[in-house]
């Protein structure tokens, strides 16, 4: 995966292993950790688990313009001080090629 910068920080979106989603037909979901880092190059924080959601399951235009979409719910947080947490609202990260931005949806009930 490559390098997204967003703002003054930059993504590294890493791979770690393929895992099969149990009940679903969609077949084998990818599991990343996403790396944000300061404008220095120093690391910010890292969302530990998350999903790539495939190609075939985006919208046309985005697996056109080959979005990188992930999903996590309750992930694990880890901070540049070593501090950790776990994110209490599922989120989907859309990474756009050749964009200084990401966009992260919560999905929060209101």
């Amino acid at each position: 995966m490559p390098l997204h910068l967003v703002k003054r920080y930059a993504f590294l979106i890493i791979q770690e292993h393929f895992v099969p989603v149990e009940g679903l037909d969609m077949g084998i979901y990818s599991r990343y950790t996403i790396k944000s880092f300061k404008h220095d190059g120093k690391l910010h924080r890292m969302w530990m688990e998350n999903w790539l959601v495939p190609d075939e399951l985006l919208l046309p235009e985005h697996a056109e313009q080959s979005f990188v979409v992930l999903i996590n719910d309750q992930t694990k947080i880890v901070e540049a001080d070593g501090k950790e947490w776990v994110s209490r609202i599922p989120s989907v990260a859309f990474f756009i090629p050749q964009q200084w931005y990401n966009i992260v949806a919560l999905l929060e009930e209101t």
